[in-house]
């Protein structure tokens, strides 16, 4: 098994993914803190999956340009966004430049399990209160791309229990 690389500033966070993602047989997670360690630890270890912090050492959304490089070399690259970030321009600007999931760090623990599993099988993920949350925002309605996006990503059985439609453009 390759693993799971952890990019996030804070040394706590990857110790805490390593303990939460042993119980699912996952015992090589790498850690690294900046943009350019993280892009060097998944050449050399090719990870099974990348999870990255999108604000790294105060860094507004230098997370973006992770994704964007580790894309640029690995086009299947599966990465999926763990940040506190939870507004829809962070969501967005994640997503395009490569994403395969987002979910938020205060989401449960559960849910965080689940996506590494999800974005490992090669599927794409959203985290499920950052779904609701952005379809059904009151500062504005969400473009027809936006639409489509969250469409793409959204995670069908939480949506049927909920009661959550979404326009299918």
């Amino acid at each position: 098994m390759k693993g799971i690389l952890v990019v996030d500033d804070h040394p706590v966070i990857a110790k805490a993914c390593r303990l939460v993602l042993e119980p699912l047989g996952i015992e090589n997670v790498v850690s690294a803190s900046t943009v350019d360690a993280g892009y060097e630890a998944f050449v050399e270890h090719e990870p099974e999956v990348s999870v990255v912090d999108l604000t790294l050492h105060k860094e507004h959304l230098a997370g973006i340009t992770l994704i964007k490089r580790i894309r640029a070399y690995a086009p299947a690259a599966n990465i999926l966004v763990f940040s506190m970030r939870s507004d829809r321009n962070s969501f967005f600007s994640a997503i395009e430049a490569g994403a395969s999931g987002y979910v938020i760090k205060d989401s449960p623990t559960r849910e965080f399990t689940k996506a590494i599993e999800e974005v490992r099988s090669g599927r794409r993920y959203i985290d499920t209160q950052l779904a609701l949350n952005l379809s059904f925002s009151r500062n504005a309605a969400l473009s027809s791309r936006e639409q489509r996006i969250i469409y793409l990503l959204r995670d069908t059985p939480v949506e049927r229990e909920v009661g959550l439609e979404t326009n299918r453009c």
